[in-house]
């Protein structure tokens, strides 16, 4: 885990992984504790990734991680990272509160 991490921070933690590889790179990060280091990675709006489609006006997954204006711009093909807002930081979320208040 260590490796993959001092990767993506010596990329400056921008998206290199494609649509078949970013569903392992999420779950291997999650896995791995390494969830801000996926927050931080999927919030930069100056390279191409969430951020950046945000930052042009995409109000829906884009079909490209460089939110192209010329291709689908309503597509779940990228969409691991909702998946993990959901399985990930909701069963985090859960467990942490589970665990403060007993219920």
């Amino acid at each position: 885990m260590d490796i993959l991490a001092d990767s993506i921070q010596a990329n400056g933690k921008a998206l290199t992984a494609g649509d078949v590889g970013f569903h392992y790179l999420v779950s291997a990060l999650t896995q791995g504790g390494k969830s801000q280091l996926l927050y931080e990675m999927n919030t930069r709006d100056d390279v191409p990734g969430y951020g950046y489609q945000l930052r042009k006006g995409a109000t829906a997954l884009t079909e490209s991680w460089a939110a192209l204006e010329s291709v689908s711009n309503n597509h779940l093909m990228l969409g691991h990272l909702m998946e993990w807002f959901y399985e990930g930081l909701g069963v985090s979320g859960r467990w942490k509160v589970h665990q403060h208040t007993g219920k």
